[in-house]
């Protein structure tokens, strides 16, 4: 099977911490120790551009990954039980930048939340790959 790649979805929050990262650090840099400060208002900036850019999903060799700056995982797509469509999972492994996205339950009791531009082509690989899994459609929460 060829690799599939599925870009992550940006939610509106992810813009408005890049933007709040990028004034604080501005605004860092123009007060009286402008490296120490300067540094370490990068940091969180940095860590919000890696995410923007290192936040995706993956369909290849049966496995569906997960990438997102320092969390990455695998999951064998013969183990997906359910999936839960247009819902948000508030705790947990979110590799994730925006809201009503697909909660993937996999195995007994383990679950991912990933949130992909092409919702319903990740759905349709998916379960052209196992048609075991189970649908849920959820009511789109405003977030």
């Amino acid at each position: 099977m060829k690799e599939q790649v599925f870009k992550a979805k940006k939610g509106k929050f992810v813009y408005v911490l890049v933007l709040f990262a990028a004034l604080l650090l501005v605004v860092l840099w123009f007060s009286a120790n402008v490296w120490v400060n300067g540094i370490l208002a990068a940091l969180p900036l940095l860590l919000c551009v890696w995410l923007y850019f290192d936040t995706y999903y993956t369909v290849k060799n049966d496995s569906l990954h997960y990438k997102s700056a320092f969390i990455k995982g695998s999951i064998p797509i013969s183990s997906i039980r359910q999936i839960s469509v247009g819902a948000t999972m508030w705790a947990g492994v979110k590799p994730a930048l925006a809201a009503n996205g697909l909660i993937i339950r996999y195995n007994t009791y383990d679950e991912v939340y990933i949130a992909p531009e092409d919702t319903t082509g990740l759905l349709a690989v998916l379960v052209a790959l196992n048609t075991e899994i189970k649908l849920i459609t959820t009511k789109k929460s405003e977030a």
